[in-house]
């Protein structure tokens, strides 16, 4: 490997069985509708949370996400492949729950905050091809001051995908389901499947910044380009940035903060 592609470390571990890897570092959850077994929020002003959102549930009606304890807040709908970072009062214990159009769709519980506010990643997606059941992804990102980047497989099939990361000549694979961080730079996210078929977007990684990049999509609906394989990154680079590039970036353990609970 090049030195300016030198990777320092790798770790972390998925929570659901079937899709377990070694490297995999964002934890995945099935949602609940039950709210009757958890008890009611702590009489306590919560803390705010930075929370980004994104609609990998591929469904033609967009998501909304309410919080079920006080201060109740109901967001505006989030459109499929679409983020959107929010401030919310959280504390442990909270539910979050989500609707597609008239469609309850499941609840996220909150678990485990930092005591720190920090920003938490939530990524909702179909359980799989057939099932209108939702599986959360979730991640808290670390601080610090260099990029980092969460990588998560939200396409509901069977159908491989490799995952690469560009810098100038040189070129990484990399893996779903982990977190990365780099140093700031200009670099180019590439998507490839068995078919040759390929997707690519640039990012330009900012000091400071939190990025995520997801795979979307529904094989099932192989005949609707709506739900066709596809690459979010968010947020979008900005033209008008100025990054100086150091030429190496750095794959990074990340800690989580959120969890759920298992139908």
């Amino acid at each position: 490997m090049a030195p300016s592609m030198r990777a320092l470390c790798v770790g972390a571990a998925l929570s659901v069985a079937s899709a377990t890897t070694p490297q995999a570092m964002l934890q995945r959850m099935w949602a609940s509708n039950d709210l009757s077994a958890h008890s009611e929020a702590k009489p306590v002003m919560p803390n705010s949370y930075k929370l980004r959102l994104c609609n990998a549930y591929a469904w033609s009606a967009p998501l909304e996400m309410r919080r079920v304890q006080e201060p109740k807040l109901v967001e505006y709908p989030l459109p499929y492949k679409e983020c959107h970072d929010y401030s919310l009062p959280l504390s442990d214990g909270d539910e979050l729950q989500f609707r597609a159009g008239d469609l309850n769709i499941g609840t996220f519980f909150v678990k485990g905050l930092p005591a720190a506010p920090a920003m938490l990643l939530l990524v909702p997606h179909r359980k799989n091809a057939q099932s209108m059941a939702v599986v959360f992804d979730s991640h808290m990102y670390t601080q610090g001051d260099y990029p980092q980047v969460a990588l998560v497989d939200a396409f509901t099939g069977l159908k491989p995908t490799s995952l690469y990361l560009k810098e100038k000549e040189h070129r990484e694979a990399l893996r779903f389901n982990s977190v990365i961080t780099l140093t700031p730079g200009d670099y180019e996210v590439s998507m490839a499947n068995s078919t040759g078929a390929s997707q690519v977007a640039r990012l330009k990684a900012l000091q400071k910044e939190r990025y995520v990049v997801i795979r979307v999509g529904n094989a099932a609906n192989a005949t609707d380009k709506a739900y066709l394989e596809d690459m979010v990154v968010f947020p979008h680079s900005s033209s008008g940035a100025n990054a100086k590039a150091l030429g190496a970036f750095f794959a990074a353990v990340a800690l989580f903060a959120l969890a759920g609970l298992e139908l």
